[in-house]
């Protein structure tokens, strides 16, 4: 073979080589300011949310041409388009970590490893939630929680694997993974401790939002002949431990168990935890994979709520059938999340149909971000006239059977509470 012919194909190789690299190349991207941005497992609306980005936070992340989400650099993590902004102009960048820089933003740089437990932190921006104090308590961390100090309480939750030091009480593994490797946080009922020795830890402030209500969710496991009580305080402005809204006493067998409580998000709050010590060393109190979420939810179990915090259920127009009668063919419900939805469509040929149904917070804040409802098509659109043209239109709206109408009325709709 010729050197010339040798030389062309490594041009072209090369080349090659040029485009994909180009189009995997990683950028730098930061979250807007106004609110926290979902994290999701796959590149898809409807996929898990595995976390949330803290609002300003920024990171280096894969865009291809067309796509609409962002590959997290060194992750399996997506995060919308739309729900990013380019890094602004002198943000410093950093080889590994968060650290704040002088304009206010934040910056981490993952970096790549064979270790799984490693690999995990490097996610910690996203499963560690500042807004959402989403905590698993993985790779020995208890995210941005914090053992109260100052001698407000009587001593410290601690970080632990495997079963707890003594028998016949407490967890064998965690709840994440359920295994020897995985961690949770416990109360040592134990020597020195005394009855009624309590233990406080408390969450980073979470961020008021235009979701009226919020739910706390956690795993908590109560096993043993002298458990004491565990409590769950929502604070507000800073005065400990705040608001009981949550509170068992007693064992509650040897499962771990599911525990949630709605939260009124009309301020900033926190969340504290209070683990209190029984009459005996056989009362370890442990808990694991702490989240807070937007909605509403019921309290688990029933018997603890301590909330007033009540169902911001309305009534929503919903179909009878399926969208293509919907127009006509309708039932009234009450929907859960406060939300109604009409997604119309309307083709060139003059067909049209319309899903009503109930909403969500996420779905409606994702119309929002893609302005679905105010595209002028969607706002000159006229459901009882014969339109020949190719529209799709979401409306979300939140009072009252605000869906009846096809279009709902402006004041009705959804709307982001930056805009």
């Amino acid at each position: 073979m010729s050197a010339g012919r040798i030389k062309g194909i490594f041009r072209w190789v090369f080349f090659l080589w040029l485009l994909i690299h180009l189009a995997k190349a990683s950028e730098c991207f930061c979250s807007l300011g106004d609110s926290s941005t979902p994290a999701q497992s796959r590149p898809n609306a409807a996929s898990e949310i595995v976390g949330f980005m803290k609002s300003k936070t920024c990171f280096n992340g894969i865009s291809q041409p067309g796509m609409e989400w962002i590959k997290v650099d060194k992750t399996e993590i997506f995060i919308r388009k739309h729900s990013l902004t380019a890094c602004p102009d002198g943000l410093a960048q950093i080889t590994s970590g968060i650290h704040h820089t002088r304009n206010g933003f934040e910056t981490l740089k993952t970096q790549k490893t064979t270790n799984s437990r490693l690999r995990r932190e490097e996610r910690r921006f996203l499963l560690d939630s500042v807004n959402h104090a989403q905590c698993d308590f993985e790779v020995q961390s208890f995210c941005s929680w914090r053992n109260i100090q100052g001698g407000q309480d009587d001593f410290d939750w601690v970080l632990y694997q495997s079963s707890t030091p003594t028998d016949d009480t407490g967890p064998k593994f965690d709840h994440t993974l359920n295994n020897a490797t995985g961690s949770y946080i416990f109360i040592e009922s134990s020597a020195p401790r005394n009855t009624l020795d309590t233990a406080w830890i408390q969450s980073p402030e979470i961020n008021a939002t235009v979701e009226p209500v919020h739910c706390f969710r956690f795993w908590y496991h109560m096993f043993g002949s002298s458990i004491g009580s565990l409590n769950i305080y929502q604070v507000t402005h800073g005065i400990l431990p705040g608001n009981l809204v949550w509170s068992l006493t007693g064992a509650q067998g040897s499962t771990w168990m599911e525990g949630q409580v709605p939260l009124s998000s009309n301020h900033s709050y926190s969340m504290l935890i209070s683990g209190i010590v029984g009459d005996g060393y056989q009362g370890d109190i442990a808990i694991d994979d702490v989240s807070v979420s937007p909605g509403y939810c019921d309290v688990k179990p029933s018997i603890a709520s301590r909330t007033n915090v009540t169902n911001t259920a309305i009534q929503c127009t919903l179909c009878k059938v399926n969208p293509q009668l919907c127009f006509v063919l309708t039932k009234v419900e009450m929907c859960p999340d406060s939300y109604c939805i009409n997604e119309v469509t309307n083709k060139e040929d003059g067909s049209k149909w319309v899903d009503r149904r109930c909403g969500t917070y996420d779905e409606c804040e994702n119309d929002w971000w893609h302005s679905t409802s105010d595209d002028p098509d969607c706002q000159d659109y006229k459901p009882d006239q014969n339109t020949m043209k190719d529209i799709h239109c979401t409306y979300c709206c939140t009072t009252d059977n605000c869906n009846r109408d096809i279009k709902p009325a402006q004041d009705t709709l959804y709307t982001h509470p930056k805009k």
